[in-house]
């Protein structure tokens, strides 16, 4: 392995850390530890539209309908 995938879970934790330890198989090294700081991001709430629809045919052109 040479390389980890870290995936932040939401929180409003915006530290993190984990511990490794690198293994032949027979030896093993020493214990390492990661230290992570996570950048929180300033999310703006989202923003609610009014939906519309256009009908359109089987050809994908629309189709209108002409009250009159």
């Amino acid at each position: 392995m040479d390389h980890f995938i870290y995936t932040h879970d939401d929180s409003e934790n915006f530290t993190d850390q984990f511990s490794y330890r690198l293994s032949d198989g027979e030896c093993s090294g020493a214990v390492y530890t990661v230290i992570l700081s996570v950048d929180s991001v300033d999310d703006q709430p989202p923003l609610a539209v009014d939906d519309s629809y256009i009908p359109v045919s089987k050809k994908g052109k629309p189709r209108y309908n002409n009250l009159r």
